[in-house]
């Protein structure tokens, strides 16, 4: 006689001593068997085929509500999912595009193929090891790994995973120590300068306006001519440029808000002022020969015509001017990035005793404790001309 196993399908002994066990498919309705030599081996071919028919029956569930299968998706798809459904609209552009990229980056290759809920904590462990054997910064490692549990934390919320294999990691001491964000030599200065005026004269005021504001890279692209007052006497950052590769991986160009959410008024330097008046006058000359008109609209720094002066642009021009003095002159000015420029205003201005508070205000930094630690450092003509200024009799 036929007799049920744990309530679903039949087993029966047949006629030859072999064994069947009978059980009706949930997906296609239709019976189906499993035979084996003894009643234990059906026992268990049964129990099996339930299980994994009980998996895809779950799996169409699972597609046709659009609902995510925790037993089958990856840490890549979760996090495609956490990255554009919990952060996309919640963050500026600049940080989703900084988080796509850390991913990308530093987790992806190492565990964005495994499951899920098999990741576990000597698998963020070894992740870990990895970007510090890279030598990369404790801030890069520390950033990173922290975004990656709330990722998991997320997951953990929605039910998808049991447990944060990423909360009890402790990044304490990997990695090296930051930098110390130098300032531009006056010789440096002087040989890039030059460089300026004799193989690029018309990129020569972007620089001279970084170099006499602070004003971010991102800030300086975005910056348009109805944010400059009508005298030149001061602009107004309101807004910075982002560029990033969205989840269709297209490439994006953004303008947002400044890093700090603060629009500033930034005064111009009485002998940059003249300067900014011959760079309009010069770029409404190329408007004028073809026949275009510049209004508030257009940009400050333009490359091409009409077109954003981005980050890569900045660089590239940076780089071209190097590669002039060391072709022209035997100067090897060592590489620096357009945020030297910052680094070299702030460094500048406290050894030249603006009051911090102007500074701050004036470079959009919202921590003046953390401006002194950054910024006051010295190079060694700094210390030459302070010590220099020390009113001692002997």
């Amino acid at each position: 006689m036929a007799k049920r196993f744990n309530g679903e399908g039949s087993i029966r002994q047949r006629i030859n001593g072999s064994w069947e066990a009978r059980y009706t498919n949930p997906i296609t309705n239709k019976q189906q068997s499993v035979y084996g030599k003894t009643k234990q081996e059906v026992q268990k071919k049964l129990k099996e085929k339930l299980r994994e028919l009980d998996e895809v029956k779950k799996e169409e569930e699972y597609n046709r509500n659009g609902a995510i299968n925790p037993n089958k998706i990856t840490l890549n798809e979760w996090f495609d999912i956490y990255v554009n459904r919990y952060k996309k609209e919640r963050v500026k552009p600049q940080t989703y595009a900084q988080m796509i990229s850390q991913y990308r980056v530093h987790i992806k290759p190492y565990i964005g193929d495994n499951k899920l809920r098999d990741i576990n904590v000597g698998d963020i462990t070894d992740v870990v090891n990895i970007l510090n054997k890279k030598e990369l910064s404790n801030y890069v490692i520390k950033n990173t790994i922290s975004r990656l549990k709330s990722c998991f934390e997320t997951a953990l919320e929605e039910d998808i995973i049991t447990k944060n294999p990423v909360k009890s990691i402790n990044t304490n001491g990997l990695g090296k120590s930051a930098n110390i964000r130098r300032s531009l030599t006056n010789d440096e200065l002087y040989w890039f300068f030059r460089g300026l005026t004799e193989h690029s004269i018309h990129d020569k005021f972007l620089f001279q306006l970084m170099l006499t504001t602070g004003i971010r890279v991102g800030e300086l692209s975005a910056l348009r001519w109805k944010n400059v007052d009508e005298d030149f006497k001061f602009i107004t950052i309101d807004s910075t440029l982002t560029q990033y590769y969205n989840d269709k991986k297209e490439y994006i160009v953004e303008y947002c808000t400044p890093k700090t959410d603060r629009i500033r008024k930034i005064p111009i330097k009485d002998d940059v002022q003249s300067l900014f008046k011959q760079h309009k006058t010069i770029l409404m000359e190329k408007y004028h020969g073809r026949k275009m008109t510049l209004t508030d609209e257009d940009f400050v720094f333009q490359k091409p015509i009409k077109k954003g002066m981005s980050q890569e642009k900045v660089q590239r021009i940076i780089d071209s001017i190097r590669n002039y003095l060391d072709k022209e002159y035997g100067i090897k000015l060592e590489r620096f990035t357009p945020h030297y420029f910052r680094h070299t205003f702030a460094t500048v201005a406290i050894h030249s005793d603006i009051p911090s508070i102007d500074i701050q205000k004036i470079g959009g930094w919202t921590d003046g404790a953390m401006l002194s630690k950054v910024y006051a450092h010295s190079n060694e003509e700094l210390m030459t001309n302070s010590i220099n200024k020390l009113n001692i009799s002997f």
